[in-house]
């Protein structure tokens, strides 16, 4: 199966890298469920799933989209920030992607700031 994964965090490295290399030696027939239970061995709270038929753009290959989940909240609260990319579809099919950046108490104790910004190409 012809298979485009999205990663998030992005700026993981290693878990988009492990993520990556699992899709890759999955036995057919591949499936959400079976890169989740890969990625799962290293990453316990880990969670994959399809894209929507109806968010798809094109007969591209489908889009399976990989989740650190707990982590990446454990890396807000840890780090205090946390910045990834997230891509959809609008209405009509074109494609779009953005970038986010979540900065705790920047405006203050328990005011967190949220910026949101377009990737041009995206």
């Amino acid at each position: 199966m012809d298979v485009r994964l999205r990663a998030f965090p992005s700026r993981d490295r290693e878990f988009v890298a492990f993520a990556q290399a699992a899709v890759a030696v999955l036995p057919e027939p591949a499936t959400p469920a079976t890169l989740q239970q890969a990625l799962r061995v290293r990453y316990p709270a880990a969670v994959v799933t399809q894209q929507a038929e109806l968010a798809r753009h094109g007969s591209g290959p489908v889009v399976w989209y990989a989740y650190r989940t707990a982590a990446a909240w454990g890396e807000f609260k840890a780090n205090g920030s946390l910045a990834s990319t997230l891509r959809f579809n609008y209405a009509d099919g074109r494609p779009r992607e953005l970038a986010y950046d979540l900065v705790a108490n920047a405006d203050g104790p328990g005011r967190h700031r949220l910026t949101v910004r377009v990737i041009e190409g995206g």
